[in-house]
């Protein structure tokens, strides 16, 4: 991962050692556009850049093919008013320190994908300056 972030090549070495293994690969080079995703039972950790060089973390459990951010698996395990990562390191810290907890939401939350919609929907709304609405829960 060529001109990523320190703490993204540690990820990366410890999802490894965790018994991950790279199963996408795929870099722009005329829009610098990267992944890496690496998977492990029904759990996968996407590493990616955008155009703008933007490094990001997301995180997909099976069956949902949607990649979600780590702020919205922080925000469906914490609450959405909890404070969410934002920086890479707050990110790679949330996949390092919280991965079994998405593990066991994956295995055990029969509304997982409606869940997860629900709350980076809510998060989206609150970012575009949305009032806070009562809390409420997905249909």
């Amino acid at each position: 991962m060529k001109g990523s972030p320190a703490a993204l090549a540690r990820l990366t070495t410890w999802l490894t050692a965790q018994g991950f293994e790279v199963d996408a690969h795929e870099e722009s080079l005329s829009f610098g556009e990267f992944y890496e995703d690496f998977s492990r039972g029904v759990v996968s950790i996407r590493v990616d850049r955008d155009r703008d060089g933007n490094w990001l973390v997301r995180i997909r459990a099976l069956p949902d093919e949607t990649w979600y951010d780590v702020a919205v698996w922080q925000a469906y395990l914490d609450g959405s008013d909890a404070p969410l990562a934002k920086s890479v390191v707050e990110m790679v810290d949330f996949v390092t320190r919280r991965l079994p907890e998405v593990e066991r939401a994956s295995w055990s939350d029969s509304t997982l994908t409606r869940r997860l919609a629900f709350t980076a929907r809510e998060l989206t709304l609150r970012t575009l300056g949305f009032p806070d609405r009562p809390p409420n829960q997905p249909p």
